[in-house]
């Protein structure tokens, strides 16, 4: 009986050294270490749409990182600031992906607090 109790000991170490070196890595001033981007967002029932600098950038039916507008992270779902109709969005994607020569750039996370002018 000893052996899983140490075994369900190291796990939940385990878990919580993941958990705080996610979150560490994921966030230093508040802000996720990503290329946001500030774009017109076109969006429909979990659908949307953003063109920036030339590309096309989609998701739909849900986002998998998003921030509300008090500024708590989501996993997944869809963000409540996103109502259909045209709107700013501020967001970022994953590399592009290329599938049967056609490019792919989803929407990885939207910060719904607001746009921000892009740094230069």
């Amino acid at each position: 009986m000893q052996r899983w109790q140490r075994l369900g000991a190291w796990s939940t170490v385990g878990a919580l050294v993941f958990a705080l070196g996610f979150g560490l890595g994921r966030e230093t001033d508040g802000t996720l270490e990503l290329d946001w981007r500030d774009g017109e967002g076109h969006v429909g029932k979990r659908m949307m749409s953003i063109e920036h600098d030339g590309w096309t950038y989609g998701t739909e039916g849900a986002v998998p990182m998003w921030i509300d507008t008090r500024g708590s992270w989501h996993d997944g779902g869809w963000p409540d600031c996103l109502e259909p109709g045209t709107t700013a969005v501020r967001f970022a994607a994953a590399p592009t992906t290329y599938v049967e020569d056609m490019g792919q750039r989803p929407i990885i996370a939207v910060d719904c607090r607001g746009t921000r002018p892009a740094a230069d």
